[in-house]
């Protein structure tokens, strides 16, 4: 069993000119969860519950210290217009272990859904952004 550090991970989003950027040097936090929907199939007769697995989902948040560079970045892309208009999704790729050649590679189109700068008076300015997965996501390795 290899066990990893989060540090190694990478993470790269479209920006305005649709063109698949680096971006992990503004990330100290990556948050990707996925899900399935459940449909209860449960009849008269059973003594327990039945289900049937339907779509799949995902979400990915993103969090680091805020910089001029991310923040235009992260405010183009805020509902895709960027990419060529509302509706148009960003390629996002997701390196948890780093882009050597057989580590493994999540690939998705996603939608922009939420940025949040933020400054506290007693810390680091920051932010955080959230994006919807759209579609298929994509487990490969790195070639």
């Amino acid at each position: 069993m290899a066990f990893i550090h989060g540090s190694k991970a990478i993470v790269k989003l479209d920006n305005a000119a649709n063109a698949l950027t680096d971006i992990s040097t503004y990330v100290r936090s990556i948050t990707f969860s996925r899900s399935a929907d459940l449909a209860e199939v449960s009849v008269m007769g059973n003594t327990s519950k039945k289900y049937i697995t339907g779509l799949k989902d995902g979400q990915i948040t993103l969090e680091g210290p805020w910089d001029a560079v991310i923040d235009t970045q992260l405010n183009d892309l805020l509902g895709n217009e960027a990419v060529g208009g509302a509706g148009v999704h960003a390629d996002l790729e997701y390196y948890p272990e780093g882009t050597a050649t057989g580590k493994r590679k999540y690939s998705m189109k996603v939608v922009h859904t939420t940025f949040e700068p933020a400054s506290p008076v007693d810390d680091a300015a920051t932010w955080s952004a959230e994006f919807q997965v759209d579609g298929d996501v994509t487990v490969g390795v790195v070639p």
